[in-house]
């Protein structure tokens, strides 16, 4: 395919392209706003995306850790804006890839990207926080000391990030004005 630039939002899948295609690719780096405290919320997380078998399970261990003698909705998916998790499991155990945009529109939202795996690629650490299933019954107890550490991770982001933002912005202003 013929592109003067491809951008992504995934270091996975410009790797990917730059084999396929042999085309180089620039990654998107939003600038992230810190998350406000919520006042109000609702003890539910945050469940988006495709239901897979594999997510199902998941799901029911989280259920069964946290929620077990409580009402069984606790994930739900509608646009409630009281929400201060969401939860981002892979869509099954090979699944290798994280999911930035996703972290991109918790946060956005002012919601906690909570994830269980140990993807390795720099926006899962940045802009998630790593939870055991059997340890999320503390999550809504641990709120302030998670959004601490949230906001923390923010800054350590937009901070990594700066440079190469502004090293793609020289790379697209390059390309369009030859």
């Amino acid at each position: 395919p013929y592109a003067d630039l491809i951008f992504t939002t995934h270091p996975e899948i410009s790797k990917q392209l730059g084999k396929m295609y042999k085309k180089n690719s620039i990654l998107l780096f939003p600038v992230l706003d810190l998350l406000k405290p919520k006042k109000k919320f609702v003890k539910k997380i945050k469940f988006t995306g495709e239901l897979t078998t594999y997510r199902k399970k998941i799901l029911n261990k989280v259920l069964e850790s946290e929620f077990k003698n409580h009402n069984s909705n606790k994930f739900l998916t509608n646009n409630s804006k009281n929400f201060i998790y969401s939860i981002h499991p892979p869509k099954n155990s090979f699944w290798v890839y994280s999911s930035p945009i996703r972290y991109f529109m918790s946060i956005y939202k002012n919601e906690i990207p909570i994830v269980f795996d140990n993807f390795n690629d720099s926006f899962s650490r940045y802009l998630t926080i790593k939870h055991k299933i059997k340890n999320i019954k503390n999550i809504f107890k641990n709120y302030q000391k998670n959004l601490k550490l949230m906001n923390k991770k923010i800054k350590k982001y937009n901070d990594n990030y700066f440079f190469k933002r502004y090293r793609n912005l020289k790379i697209i202003k390059k390309t369009l004005t030859n």
